[in-house]
């Protein structure tokens, strides 16, 4: 990491962390007097071309396309800013790293006599697009204001100072970006080795081989049985989610919808399998890890032998596009928002289940995988704080 060193200036415009070298003020500029909009169009076909939809927050990985029927946009170049400008993208920028057209659904400004990295990096704290959110205007279609947007006050030291601090923050960015590719890395392995072992090709035994060991067919209702118990009112309220499987509901960022008489809501126990009776075919199910309640909207499982099947196994096993694919053709109702899975029809679907030992096997492995990445994403998130926190003491 750089040699940063502290000011301990007051009453004037300076940062709190600064490189050591760099000594006054910075000045204060709007927006419109260091950058302009860029309104040119162009019709050249076949040119990369960027729109709302494919812009992400940190933009390192934004992908263009090229698409026949585009016949004009608004022109970019390398150094330019595109800044999304409307909901839901709201809050996502990008500094551009090749030249193409975007949509009239992107703001693109010029950077003038002002470094292009260092304007990306400060316009990317939360202060500048909450600015940008509270001049928004429309109701059906939400946009932020270009003058409003253009008023936007910004402190400039000089442009080595810019430099330097543009170069830190890249690398910074840089680190960031090599651990999301790690993530994401292992995660693309754990889909593509989960599916080899749940569909046979791949053995973690070698031994595996004769007739005793071999997956036999079962019903889900010979596997799982429902737990009915109803709630006393005072337990736990759980939710069970797509990406996280059953978590503590006081844990995530939801809103609270559940009654206050909960006298319905279903027991659930720690090894239980619960699942969201109408999501059940997008993979929202997962084995618990706390005892607590769910709403009447959730069914919940418990393995009737424990000695035969092992819970964490089958939460593997629910979540293959082969068993989500089963569960939406079993799934009851006349539209997507209405499919909903009722124990009956559950307990009817067929599936291959291994004997216990490769179960124990099978998910012991993907839970080491998984431990893996959650390390990773840990290390992710502190890395993104950091960067927040450097941002708000490197720039005023």
């Amino acid at each position: 990491m750089a040699n940063i060193s502290s000011s301990n200036s007051q009453g004037v415009r300076v940062p709190k962390l600064r490189f050591p070298g760099f000594e006054g003020e910075w000045e204060v500029h709007k927006l419109s007097d260091i950058t302009s909009f860029i309104r040119t169009r162009n019709q050249a076909s076949k040119r990369q071309f960027i729109s709302t939809e494919n812009m992400k927050q940190n933009c390192s990985g934004i992908e263009p396309y090229i698409d026949d029927d585009i016949v004009d946009g608004i022109a970019f170049e390398v150094g330019d800013i595109l800044i999304a400008n409307i909901r839901p993208y709201l809050k996502k920028a990008w500094l551009a790293s090749f030249s193409g057209i975007c949509s009239a659904d992107v703001l693109t400004i010029h950077p003038i006599n002002i470094s292009s990295a260092f304007l990306y990096s400060a316009i990317s704290r939360d202060c500048f697009f909450t600015y940008v959110m509270s001049g928004v205007k429309g109701s059906k279609m939400p946009r932020g204001d270009k003058n409003h947007i253009m008023d936007f006050r910004l402190a400039i030291p000089s442009i080595k100072e810019q430099e330097k601090i543009a170069e830190f923050v890249q690398k910074v960015n840089e680190r960031i970006e090599k651990q999301r590719q790690l993530v994401e890395t292992l995660k693309s392995y754990k889909r593509g080795v989960s599916t080899a072992l749940l569909t046979r090709k791949l053995r973690l035994d070698k031994s595996y081989t004769s007739h005793t060991n071999e997956w036999n067919k079962k019903y889900l209702g010979d596997i799982f049985s429902e737990r009915i118990e109803k709630a006393t009112g005072n337990e736990r309220l759980l939710a069970v989610t797509i990406s996280s499987g059953v978590q503590d509901r006081t844990n995530l960022d939801l809103k609270d919808n559940s009654s206050d008489d909960k006298k319905n809501y279903r027991v659930v126990h720690i090894g239980d399998l619960a699942y969201n009776t109408m999501r059940m075919w997008q993979g929202a199910c997962g084995v618990s890890e706390f005892d607590g309640i769910v709403s009447p909207a959730y069914t919940v499982l418990y393995v009737t032998d424990s000695s035969e099947n092992f819970a964490p196994f089958w939460g593997y096993y629910f979540k293959e596009t082969f068993m989500l694919q089963t569960f939406q053709r079993n799934s009851q109702g006349l539209t997507s928002d209405t499919w909903n899975l009722k124990y009956e029809k559950f307990a009817h679907i067929s599936v291959y289940a291994p004997p216990f030992q490769e179960q124990l096997q099978i998910a012991g492995f993907l839970d080491r995988i998984s431990d893996k990445i959650v390390a990773n994403e840990d290390i992710l998130n502190t890395l993104v704080k950091y960067k927040r926190g450097l941002l708000s003491l490197l720039f005023i």
